[in-house]
């Protein structure tokens, strides 16, 4: 994967999808590809990824999902994480501590101590490509992790180090912080209880984090407002039932509306560049309603002007081009002239054709420039049509329309 340029007028960052392998929500990966231009994962290079028929259709139709080896930060990651053993590994092993059982051939975990309320806690796993083999080696003789294999669609894998699940989520968002920053990518995930990204990951934050103990340096703002903004405008046209839209109307909606996408995507992120100061508000409903209030007023407020504008436009186009039907032929009836002598229906006729064609240019157009002026909102406009059944009114619309000829 070549490595993306800084953000222009014209290019955007991309996402970097953590802290999987495979994508988890396929009604986040939709919405995620009305918004970002790609999506990047970091992937072992020789890891065969169980990807979904949508995961498959982006990928194919619109190179949306990369990826990409995690490269020099599984070295850069290291430091940390050695320090972190260094000062705290007792700690940790008393909440995280596994040992492994060989029975029958396959590597099962059992617990030394459960967490402090008495339950069994999830296991995690990460490649043996993804961590370096001094780090891996220090978990195992700290007692929090063992290497094994783990079977995946009848295949035995053995390089896996399995560990705790939160082990494994907070090493996976330190790598992908680390990536990321190296490449100029935004960190992005469907996993709500993801570690958050505000923190310096310091072996101190990080023993803080695994240990409920309060993050030093950190005020628990949320600095990817741009995200936060995106979903905030597309939750205005998205319909509920996202799950169930076609993944390949997502793919035609890009490929005909993809200057509208770009201009989208450039005022969210110009949006977020003039509110960065809301990421300092610490308590998230105040931010919450913050960011709720920019989108009424930048993106919900001129999208309703511009449905109210279509609709009258629609309206006025089907009262003329009827008008034009209707008028055209009584007017010839009492006008026609000594050439029109015995021609006057072919004369209405042809007529009627071409007052409904100037009718129907002049409206395209009327329509065209009014799509233009509301540019980024237009998108959002585009993209309720493509992914919601039409409402009884644009319906009724549509009919008139064909009925007057202002639409095909």
């Amino acid at each position: 994967m070549s490595t993306p340029e800084p953000p222009t007028a014209t290019h955007r960052r991309y996402g970097l999808y953590y802290p999987y392998f495979n994508v988890r929500d396929e009604r986040w990966l939709k919405v995620a590809a009305l918004y970002w231009p790609r999506i990047v994962r970091i992937v072992p290079e020789d890891y065969a990824t169980r990807d979904s028929e949508t995961v498959r259709v982006l990928t194919g139709e619109l190179g949306f999902v990369e990826r990409a080896a995690p490269g020099r930060s599984v070295a850069s990651v290291a430091p940390r994480l050695l320090e972190l053993l260094a000062g705290h590994a007792p700690e940790l092993r008393r909440r995280f501590g596994v040992r492994p059982q060989d029975v029958h051939g396959a590597l099962q975990c059992t617990w030394l101590t459960t967490d402090p309320v008495g339950e069994r806690r999830p296991l995690g796993a990460l490649h043996t490509e993804q961590i370096l083999p001094a780090v891996a080696d220090a978990l195992v003789e700290a007692g929090l992790a063992v290497k094994g294999r783990i079977d995946l669609s009848h295949e035995a894998d053995l390089r896996w180090l399995v560990m705790d699940e939160s082990l494994v989520s907070l090493y996976s968002t330190l790598l992908s912080q680390d990536f990321a920053a190296a490449n100029q990518l935004r960190l992005t995930t469907d996993k709500p209880d993801a570690y958050a990204l505000t923190h310096e990951w310091t072996a101190p934050a990080m023993a803080a984090a695994l240990l409920d103990r309060p993050a030093p340096g950190t005020d628990g703002s949320d600095p990817e407002l741009a995200e936060q903004l995106a979903v905030l405008a597309l939750r205005l046209v998205v319909p509920a039932d996202m799950d169930r839209v076609p993944v390949r109307r997502i793919v035609e909606l890009r490929r005909r509306h993809g200057a509208a996408f770009l201009d989208f995507g450039r005022t969210i992120d110009e949006t977020a560049a003039e509110l960065c100061t809301l990421a300092e508000i610490a308590d998230p409903h105040t931010r919450q309603q913050y960011l709720e209030d920019e989108i009424h007023a930048r993106f919900a407020l001129p999208l309703e002007e511009l449905r109210r504008c279509l609709r009258d436009l629609s309206l006025d186009a089907a009262t003329m081009a009827i008008n034009v039907k209707t008028q055209i032929p009584a007017a010839l009836a009492v006008a026609g002239g000594a050439w029109l002598a015995g021609q006057q229906a072919a004369a209405g006729t042809a007529a009627v054709a071409l007052g409904l064609v100037t009718v129907r240019r002049n409206v395209r157009q009327e329509r065209e420039a009014a799509v233009r002026a509301a540019r980024p909102v237009s998108f959002l406009l585009h993209t309720q049509g493509a992914l919601s059944e039409r409402r009884l009114l644009s319906q009724t619309l549509h009919r008139i329309g064909r009925i007057a000829g202002t639409h095909p």
